[in-house]
């Protein structure tokens, strides 16, 4: 049965989505410039440079919630005009 593929696909996605904008701290109603900001604070906010001298646990830590934040960030923006 096609439909319900297509429906389960279209809801996985949406609940994808609604993750993105819970990474970033934003509402879905954002606007491009708007998360673009929020974007570039985050980026300062956890940039490994800013955690050079700091314990490999805390570095992988911000490693990782910056994968997070890109992730999140390419795929609000993509969708954004």
């Amino acid at each position: 049965n096609n439909n319900n593929w297509n429906y389960s696909y279209n809801n996985f996605n949406t609940i994808n989505k609604s993750k993105y904008y819970k990474v970033l701290g934003v509402s879905e109603s954002i606007t491009k410039e708007e998360l673009k900001k929020v974007y570039r604070e985050l980026v300062k906010e956890h940039h490994p440079d800013k955690f050079a001298s700091a314990s490999t646990k805390e570095k992988e830590y911000h490693e990782n919630k910056l994968k997070e934040i890109n992730e999140a960030y390419e795929n609000i923006i993509k969708d954004l005009k």
